[in-house]
C-alpha cells in the first residue's frame, strides 16, 4: 500500500479458536521531510506475536526504525520490545526502548541536532497498585551544544517515573546540561489536586545553553507548585553565580548574573512578584512588581543601585491611567560612565566624551501609556474622555564638568562646567499647554 510518501506492506495470521494465536508483521519505507526540500528515507519494521484468548493472553511486540542509508560514523537506530497482557488492568508486562545515535534533526524539520543513545524501560509496580507502573530512562547526547547553534544543550537525562493510576510522580531525575547538573523531583495529579516540582541547579554555564550568554556557572534552587484547591501557581527562584566565568561569550563578553531571587505567584493572567532581586555586573535591582497581562497594565516599587548612581521608581501604568514617582541620583558621573562603558557592546557609547560631578532628578507623572501613544501619533486630537498625560520634574546639578570631543579628527576638545543648576519642568500633553 502506498500512502503519502510511504510504502507499506503487512501480513496478518489469526487463529479462530482459542488460544487465538496472532502473528502480524508490518514493513514500511517512508520519506521523512526535512528543511530545504531535503528528506531522509527511513525503514520501519514491526511485529506482534502471541495469543488473544482469555486472561492469560500475551503479545510480544517488536519495532525497529533505521535510515535506509545509515551514517557510517554513527549509524542511527531505534528499537522497541514489549510484552503485553491485553485483558489485564495493567496491560504492560514489560517494555524497553533502545536508542542509538538518534538525530532529531534528521527526523523532524526544525528540530535540533542530537546523537541520542540510551534506554527507556517500563514495568508494572505491583507494590503500589494493580494499575500502577514505573519507568526509568537513561539517555545521553553525544553532540550537546547551545540552542541557538541548532543543538540540544542537554548532555544526559536520567529519571525515574511512577504512576499509581491517578498520580504521576518523579522521585528523582537528573539532567546534565551546560557542564553542570539539575536534580529534580515532583508530582502531578488531575485537577483539582495540586502538583509540585523542585529542582536544584549546580554549576550550569549559561553560555553552554545559549551562546550569547556568559558569566560564571549558575547554581541554586527552583520550585513551583499549584496552590491547593485553586489554579494559583506559586514559585520560588534562588540562583547565584558559582566560581569563575569559564568560557565566556564572544557576543556578550564579560556579562554575567551574580544572583537572582524571585518569589511570587501567577493567577488569572496576573504575575505577582512579591520579592525580586537581581545582581549583575556590580549593579542590583530590588523590589516588587505586578504585571496584569489581560489589562496590559503593571505596577511596582523598584530600587536600582549601580556604581556611581541609583534610582527609585514607585508607580503604576495602564492603557488610560497611571502615575508614579521617580528619583534618580548621579553621585559620581565618572564612575557611572566607566561602568556603562564596561557593559557588553557599549564601550564606545559616549564617543570619547567624559563627565565628572553629580546630579539629581525628581520626577512624577500622570497618565496612561496608550493615551501618550495616541497623543504622539495625533498631537491635535481630543483626549477622548481620558485625563491628559502630565509631567513634573526637578533637576539639580551641584557640579558637573563636561569634555566633548571635536566632530573633526584632531580637533579641539570642548569643555563645559555646570555649577548650582536648578531646573523645573511642569506640563501636560494637551494642545497649547506648556511643556
Amino acid at each position: 500500500v502506498d500512502i503519502a510518501d510511504g510504502h507499506y506492506s503487512a501480513r496478518v495470521r489469526l487463529q479462530g479458536p482459542a488460544p487465538m494465536a496472532l502473528d502480524a508483521t508490518l514493513d514500511g519505507h517512508v520519506k521523512a521531510p526535512l528543511a530545504e526540500d531535503r528528506h531522509i528515507e527511513v525503514q520501519a519494521k514491526a511485529s506482534v506475536k502471541g495469543t488473544l484468548a482469555g486472561p492469560e493472553a500475551r503479545l510480544q511486540v517488536a519495532a525497529d526504525l533505521q535510515p535506509t542509508e545509515p551514517d557510517a560514523e554513527a549509524p542511527m537506530a531505534a528499537q522497541l520490545r514489549a510484552q503485553i497482557a491485553p485483558w489485564l488492568p495493567q496491560p504492560v508486562v514489560d517494555a524497553k526502548a533502545d536508542l542509538r545515535n538518534v538525530d532529531a534533526a534528521s527526523l523532524w524539520p526544525g528540530a535540533p541536532r542530537t546523537r541520542l543513545t540510551g534506554t527507556v524501560e517500563l514495568a508494572p509496580d505491583a507494590a503500589t497498585g494493580p494499575a500502577a507502573w514505573k519507568a526509568s530512562a537513561d539517555i545521553r547526547n553525544a553532540v550537546a551544544g547551545p540552542w541557538d547553534e541548532q543543538k540540544l544543550p542537554v548532555e544526559q537525562v536520567q529519571a525515574q517515573v511512577g504512576f499509581d493510576g491517578t498520580t504521576w510522580t518523579v522521585p528523582e531525575a537528573t539532567v546534565r546540561a551546560g557542564g553542570g547538573r539539575i536534580d529534580a523531583e515532583g508530582s502531578w495529579s488531575p485537577a483539582p489536586s495540586p502538583w509540585q516540582v523542585r529542582a536544584t541547579v549546580r554549576g550550569v554555564r549559561p553560555g553552554a545553553l545559549y551562546s550569547e550568554l556568559s558569566g560564571a556557572p549558575i547554581g541554586g534552587q527552583v520550585s513551583a507548585r499549584q496552590a491547593e484547591d485553586s489554579d494559583t501557581l506559586v514559585f520560588d527562584v534562588a540562583l547565584r553565580a558559582e566560581g569563575n566565568g569559564g568560557a565566556g561569550s564572544k557576543a556578550l563578553p564579560g556579562f554575567g548574573l551574580d544572583r537572582a531571587l524571585a518569589q511570587g505567584q501567577w493567577k488569572d493572567q496576573v504575575l505577582d512578584l512579591r520579592t525580586l532581586r537581581v545582581e549583575a555586573m556590580r549593579a542590583s535591582i530590588d523590589g516588587k512588581l505586578q504585571v496584569r497581562v489581560a489589562e496590559q497594565a503593571a505596577s511596582g516599587k523598584l530600587a536600582l543601585s549601580l556604581p556611581g548612581g541609583s534610582a527609585q521608581l514607585d508607580g503604576r501604568i495602564a492603557p488610560t491611567t497611571g502615575g508614579g514617582d521617580l528619583q534618580a541620583r548621579i553621585d559620581d558621573a565618572e564612575a557611572l560612565q566607566r561602568w556603562v562603558q564596561g557593559l557588553p557592546g557599549l564601550s564606545a557609547v559616549f564617543a570619547n566624551a567624559s563627565a565628572k560631578g553629580s546630579a539629581r532628578l525628581d520626577a512624577s507623572w500622570q497618565g496612561g501609556w496608550q493615551t501618550v501613544q495616541r497623543r504622539i501619533e495625533n498631537p491635535g486630537a481630543a483626549a477622548r474622555g481620558n485625563a491628559e498625560p502630565s509631567l513634573k520634574a526637578a533637576l539639580a546639578v551641584p557640579r558637573l564638568d563636561l569634555n566633548l570631543p571635536s566632530p573633526q579628527p584632531g580637533g579641539t576638545i570642548t569643555s563645559g562646567q555646570l555649577r548650582g543648576l536648578q531646573a523645573d519642568l511642569a506640563g501636560s500633553s494637551a494642545p497649547g499647554t506648556p511643556t
